[in-house]
C-alpha cells in the first residue's frame, strides 16, 4: 500500500499534520511516502482541470483503480478540489467536506472499493444516499510527539490556530478575575501572530516546530469544532473533532472544549478527556481545578488511553484493515 501526498507543492503550516500522519503510515506499511508530480505537466494538467470544471461545474472526475500494485492512500484536504488532483490508484482521504459536495463526491467515488471521510456527519449522508463504499475515520495524533513523560509547563493556557468567540469571552473574563493567568491567543485576523494575556505581542508562531513548542508548554489547551458557536460553519451543518484536539491531548495539555455532540463525540468518549463547557461558570470551575493541580502529579490515565487510541499508527492500521476487508467482500 503506498502513501501519496501533495506536500511537494503544499508546504503550508496547516498542512504539517498531515504529512506527520502520512510519515507514519509509510513506516507502518513498510513504505515510502510518494509527493505527487509538480512538473510542467502536472501543472497544466491541474491548470486545465480548473477552467474545464468552471465551464462545466456538474462534470464528475472518477477515481479509479487501474493498477492495484500502485493504489495508495490520499489525505485530500478539501474535498471541493478534488478534481485538479490525481485519480487513478488512489484511495481518498478526505477531511475538510461540504454537504454540498455529497453527491459529486458519491459519484466520483463510485468505482472504487473504498474510500475515507472524516467526518461521521458526512459518512452518514453520504449512507443515507446509498453509499456502500465510504468508511469514517477519525483524525489523529501523530507518534512522533507521544511519550510516557509529561513534558514541563510553562503557560497557563492557549488557545491556538482558530479562535472560539464563546472560549475566548470566558478566557478574558477569567484573566479580568485572575490577572496573574496567562492566556495566549491568536491576534484578530492575523492567522500566525499570538497575544499574551500578560506579555502582550508575543509575535509569530511561523512554524511547525514553533507550534507544537506552544502546545507542549500549555497547561490547557481550548478546543473546539469548527461548526460550533458559527465559528467556522463552511460544511454545510456538517462538523468534526479536528487534529487539534488530539494535538492537544498527546502533549498533556487539559483540554476545556465547545463542539457539536454527535455519534463522532460519542464513540471517542471525548467528553472523557475534554469537557464541553455549556457556561462561564463550568468553564471557570474546571479552570480552577486544572490550574491548582501539577501536570507531574496529575493522573493522565485516561487522558492516555484516549491518545494511544488516536495515534496515526492506530489509523494506519484501521486504514490498511479497512481496504483489505472491503476486497475480501468483493
Amino acid at each position: 500500500m503506498r502513501v501519496y501526498s501533495e506536500r511537494g507543492y503544499i508546504d503550508w503550516v496547516s498542512w504539517k499534520p498531515l504529512y506527520e500522519w502520512e510519515d507514519e503510515w509509510a513506516r507502518a506499511w513498510g513504505t515510502e511516502v510518494i509527493p505527487l508530480p509538480n512538473d510542467l505537466h502536472a501543472k497544466l494538467r491541474r491548470h486545465i482541470r480548473q477552467f474545464i470544471h468552471k465551464l462545466f461545474p456538474a462534470k464528475v472526475w472518477k477515481y479509479r483503480i487501474t493498477d492495484p500494485d500502485k493504489m495508495g492512500v490520499l489525505i485530500v484536504m478539501d474535498a471541493e478540489g478534488y478534481y485538479m488532483i490525481e485519480n487513478r490508484n488512489i484511495i481518498p482521504i478526505f477531511l475538510d467536506f461540504s454537504m454540498d459536495m455529497i453527491d459529486a463526491i458519491y459519484r466520483a467515488t463510485r468505482l472504487l472499493p473504498v474510500f475515507f471521510v472524516a467526518s461521521v456527519d458526512i459518512y452518514d449522508a453520504l449512507v443515507k444516499c446509498g453509499c456502500t463504499n465510504v468508511r469514517y475515520i477519525a483524525q489523529c495524533a501523530p507518534d512522533i510527539y507521544y511519550s510516557d513523560e509529561v513534558p514541563d509547563k510553562s503557560v497557563d493556557v492557549i488557545q491556538i490556530g482558530r479562535r472560539n468567540s464563546v472560549l475566548h469571552e470566558y478566557m478574558t473574563r477569567y484573566c479580568g478575575d485572575h490577572p496573574d493567568v496567562e492566556y495566549v491567543f491568536q491576534s484578530a485576523g492575523a492567522s500566525l501572530h499570538y497575544m499574551s494575556s500578560t506579555r502582550g505581542d508575543i509575535g509569530t508562531l511561523p512554524g511547525r516546530e514553533e507550534f507544537t513548542d506552544m502546545m507542549r508548554r500549555a497547561r490547557v489547551s481550548l478546543v473546539s469544532s469548527p461548526r460550533c458557536d458559527g465559528c467556522r460553519d463552511v460544511f454545510g451543518g456538517a462538523d468534526l473533532i479536528t487534529a487539534r484536539f488530539y494535538e492537544s491531548a498527546v502533549f498533556y495539555c487539559h483540554m476545556l472544549g465547545r463542539y457539536t455532540e454527535n455519534k463522532e463525540t460519542e464513540g471517542l468518549n471525548l467528553e472523557s478527556v475534554c469537557p464541553n463547557v455549556k457556561s462561564y461558570e463550568e468553564f471557570a470551575a474546571r479552570l480552577d481545578e486544572y490550574l491548582m493541580v501539577s501536570p507531574a502529579e496529575y493522573d493522565w490515565s485516561v487522558q492516555r488511553n484516549f491518545v494511544r487510541a488516536n495515534l496515526a499508527s492506530t489509523r494506519a492500521e484501521q486504514i490498511l484493515h479497512a481496504i483489505y476487508d472491503s476486497y475480501d467482500r468483493s
